[in-house]
């Protein structure tokens, strides 16, 4: 046995430590404990022999002691003393291995950083977003107080899913959807204990939808935290935020609990989306009935409510099991989507139940997450609805997951392996997914081993395989990593690394069926319907005709016709008036113009316009790419099904200490990826080809006209002024649009759906971090991170007009002076934050024109100067804190993201006393 106690320089003990045996040589994990709240350990269970015991904690330098000898039955004592670090690299994670095993971020082969409890504490914030924003690798887009996407490495979008976000080792993403709301967090800034951040691929360890990294935000436990907490903060744009935190152990010392619970409320920075129209639909079902014809609105005030309670129960030294639920709802708010828009978020709730077990290298756990909109019923009025529109958004989905995961030591191998089970239940009555709300659960298995072998003392080998299945896929995705770690001295480590990722299409992608609100057609309006589950999407061909059989649905004629002239001719020509009516007079000249043809076409040139009959020889039909205008040179292609997206990383990274003062982390990576799934208008329209319409209407009216007694001169020369202005209205009219097979296909409808990426694209960056302890108070850290594209217009299915972005900036960094004083309590930090200007190609929201009457302007340069002062208050009883922070305090308002308003300065203070 091994026992002891971890102190502080001063005396002080420091529970939460982290203590491990390691069995010398080997150096594999054969017992680990944590302090109790006097700072005293016990490891027992060990066999005779040398020993490394490692004390490490969030916020210290870690120490190792070498060697401890121990004797059968006997008991050798260790004490350790922690000096307090500034260096990330000093900190010990858990996210890299998935929790097997703590490890320490100097000896891990992958990129992570960690924002520790003491720089949450000191930082009054809205959301767990603002304590990542000097995070290397990592790009945020910000759409107000509350609203933000993360990803890692780039590649952000409006509705961003890429980054595995987790909270206490559970998912922390809506179910269904699968987009990261950080707005939704059920705890509280007082209850985390540290945020760990894996950059790039994660797939090997955590399969799906890790492909570009890992958030986890891990709570404190209550056997280490025992006492009440409360905050108050309060600041700019109204804000006002109090929380409460209790943690308790039951006599015994088995069982902890801890209760906490947050309210909070703003204003947000105002913006006007103009793509948004001015009054909702007083004709479309979908909208109830309370809001159809009403002016559409934004409520920019924000206000959430959240709580947590926390059951930790501990037989033994090495078991514990930890039950927790979790629940927040968030009674006003906003949200962008790329498909839809924006989203007025009203009372849309969040809740989970988690139950873990861990006993020694053992861990399993089941967890139940379940989303709730506001909304009953697809014509519910009280809760989300979209801005654009006015539809409620109807989510009550849910997700069940049982995972298992075992630690194993076969001399110098360490090893991990385990299993997933993910059931996905989407629940959207009718609204979301429409026609597919009966046929729309996944259920996705997966298993992964992962081993790292010393390979003597200076290098380890990491080599990790993961297979798994998508009831919604064809086939098995798998998923391979390996990694060299090669350490030349107690502190530098460089590694090599390799990685295979995936993703997987969220829910949405396959099961969508919703109205979008806008046609670049009359009367066929734009359905968004998800790409069908291993059928993909084929195109009807059995109408005969020209264009390969192609059929088509058109507003002017019902059913499945040809997709030519002939079949369509005679019910747009008797809506001819209608059709000039609605397009602007800009389109004819003016004003008068426009009348003059209207004039025309009520009278006797109508009637023989309306009685003419052209065959497909004399009018022919083109399809044209609705997205972009664009003819298309031949027969439109069927769509596979969706499918896994894999992308392979190459990574080459150093982390050093450099004396006891300069930190440093680095990687440079390398990234075959694809290209992003399209989402865009799928089935071309059919336009009648206008120079031969002109032609045929030109002898047709001139014929007619003649025949009605007129000299041929003056028929000629009428024919002559009105054939080419009918045929360009007609020319520009879809008169249909090419019609697929699948059952949902049964409107004249423009589909809007998603298809695979249609090939990869090369990338590669820099993520860098460095500290410099320049005096025992006085630290300067620094980040910079560099995409070396993120517009590339030759990706496959990339234009000039619509090219694949990252929707992220080329070089982002911050730069941070801190001083902390810890005996005092006090410390102060400025820090500056820059990204460069950069486009977007995101859905709805674009910076090219795409699908939008308002074209978004660009990204512009971000630059944004921080700074915050905290102070432990001296007081007799308990701890009293005082914290100011100022984001943007030179109020440089301009936004993030496109789509979203200018963020500017918000200084928040705090208040806190915990006893």
């Amino acid at each position: 046995m091994i026992s002891g106690r971890v102190t502080e320089a001063s005396g002080t003990p420091i529970s939460a430590a982290t203590v491990t045996a390691l069995v010398l040589p080997s150096r594999g994990v054969t017992g680990t404990t944590i302090t109790d709240s006097t700072g005293r350990y016990r490891i027992g269970g060990l066999r005779a022999g040398a020993y490394r015991v490692r004390v490490a904690r969030i916020g210290y330098a870690p120490k190792d002691v070498d060697t401890v000898h121990v004797t059968s039955g006997g008991t050798q004592t260790v004490n350790a003393v922690l000096q307090p670090s500034a260096s990330q690299l000093d900190q010990i994670v858990t996210t890299a291995t998935r929790g097997a095993e703590p490890e320490k971020i100097l000896e891990s082969p992958n990129q992570i950083s960690v924002v520790t409890t003491e720089r949450i504490a000191e930082r009054p914030s809205a959301t767990v977003v603002d304590h990542l924003k000097a995070t290397p690798g990592l790009s945020i887009s910000t759409g107000g107080i509350a609203q933000a996407n993360i990803v890692s490495r780039g590649f952000n979008n409006a509705f961003s899913t890429s980054m595995l976000m987790l909270q206490d080792y559970r998912f922390a993403g809506v179910p269904s959807l699968r987009v990261n709301v950080p707005f939704l967090f059920t705890g509280t800034n007082e209850d985390i204990e540290r945020i760990e951040v894996l950059q790039g691929p994660a797939a090997a360890l955590y399969g799906p939808n890790s492909g570009n990294g890992v958030l986890h935000v891990i709570t404190k436990s209550p056997f280490q935290s025992q006492g009440t907490t409360l905050t108050i903060d309060g600041g700019e744009r109204s804000l006002l935020r109090g929380s409460g935190r209790y943690a308790g152990v039951v006599p015994g010392d088995k069982v902890a609990f801890k209760l906490s619970g947050e309210y909070f409320t703003a204003h947000d920075w105002e913006y006007h989306d103009p793509n948004e129209p001015a009054r909702f639909s007083t004709t479309d079902t979908r909208v109830p009935t309370s809001r159809r014809g009403q002016p559409v609105t934004r409520d920019f005030d924000l206000r959430k409510y959240s709580g947590e309670a926390r059951v930790d129960i501990r037989p033994g030294e090495n078991t514990e099991l930890i039950t927790t639920a979790g629940l927040s709802k968030i009674g006003r708010g906003m949200e962008i989507t790329t498909t839809f828009g924006a989203a007025q978020v009203r009372d849309w709730s969040y809740s989970n139940l988690q139950e873990r077990f861990r006993h020694k290298k053992f861990f399993a756990q089941v967890f139940y997450n379940k989303s709730n909109s506001g909304n009953d019923n697809a014509l519910d009025d009280k809760g989300t609805y979209y801005l654009r529109t006015g539809i409620p958004v109807v989510d009550k989905s849910s997700v069940l997951v049982g995972q298992l995961q075992q630690g194993l030591q076969l001399g110098p191998t360490r090893i991990v392996l385990g299993g997933d089970y993910i059931a996905t239940r989407p629940q959207t009555a009718g609204s979301i997914n429409g026609r597919n709300e009966n046929d729309d659960d996944i259920n996705e298995t997966g298993g992964y081993v992962q081993t790292t072998t010393a390979l003597g003392s200076m290098v380890d080998f990491l080599a990790a395989a993961r297979v798994d299945n998508n009831s919604r896929i064809e086939g098995t995705q798998v998923s391979p990593r390996a990694a060299l770690v090669f350490k030349p001295a107690p502190n530098q480590n460089f590694r090599v690394t390799f990685n295979r990722a995936f993703n997987s299409p969220a829910a949405f992608s396959f099961f969508l069926d919703q109205y979008s609100g806008s046609t670049p057609a009359p009367g066929m309006p734009v359905q968004i319907i998800g790409n069908p589950p291993k059928q993909g999407w084929q195109f009807a061909r059995t109408c005969g005709g020209g264009l390969g059989g192609l059929c088509m649905r058109s507003p002017y004629v019902s059913g499945l016709v040809p997709a030519s002239a002939a079949s369509t001719y005679a019910g747009i020509a008797s809506q001819l008036v209608a059709i000039v009516n609605s397009i602007p007079a800009s389109s004819f000249g003016g004003d008068a113009q426009k009348a003059a043809l209207v004039g025309a076409l009520s009278g006797p040139v109508g009637g023989i316009v309306r009685a003419l009959r052209p065959t497909d020889a004399q009018v022919g039909t083109v399809l044209v790419d609705l997205n972009t205008s664009t003819p298309l040179s031949g027969p439109p292609q069927d769509y596979a099904p969706l499918g896994a997206n894999f992308s392979n990383t190459f990574e080459i990274g150093y982390k050093g200490l450099l004396g006891q003062r300069v930190h440093l982390d680095g990687a440079f990576w390398i990234q075959r990826r694809p290209v992003d799934p399209t989402t865009q208008i799928i089935n071309p329209g059919v336009l009648l080809n206008g120079q031969q319409l002109g032609t045929f209407l030109g002898a047709g009216i001139a014929q007619g006209l003649i025949a009605a007694g007129q000299p041929a001169a003056v028929a000629q020369g009428t024919a002559a002024q009105l054939a080419p202005a009918i045929a360009t209205v007609l020319g520009r009219v879809p008169v249909g649009a090419a019609a697929f097979t699948n059952s949902l296909y049964d409107q004249p409808y423009l589909v809007f759906s998603y298809q695979n990426a249609s090939g990869y694209v090369n990338v590669h960056g820099v993520d860098f971090a460095g500290d410099v302890l320049l005096t025992d108070k006085l630290t300067l850290e620094g980040t910079y991170s560099w995409l070396n594209k993120n517009v590339i217009p030759d990706a496959p299915g990339a234009t000039a007009q619509n090219p694949f972005t990252a929707n992220t900036p080329n070089h982002r960094a911050t730069a941070t002076v801190r001083y902390a004083d810890e005996p005092k309590g006090f410390s102060a930090e400025v820090r500056g934050r820059y990204m460069n200007a950069f486009p977007v190609n995101s859905g709805v929201f674009n910076s090219y024109g795409i699908n939008t009457p308002v074209r978004y302007p660009s990204v512009p340069v971000n630059a944004f100067l921080d700074a915050g002062v905290s102070w432990r208050v001296p007081s007799p009883r308990g701890q009293l804190r005082w914290s100011i922070n100022a984001q943007n305090i030179l109020d440089n308002k301009v936004p993030t993201f496109v789509g979203v308003p200018d963020i500017g300065r918000l200084i928040l203070t705090r208040i806190q006393y915990a006893f």
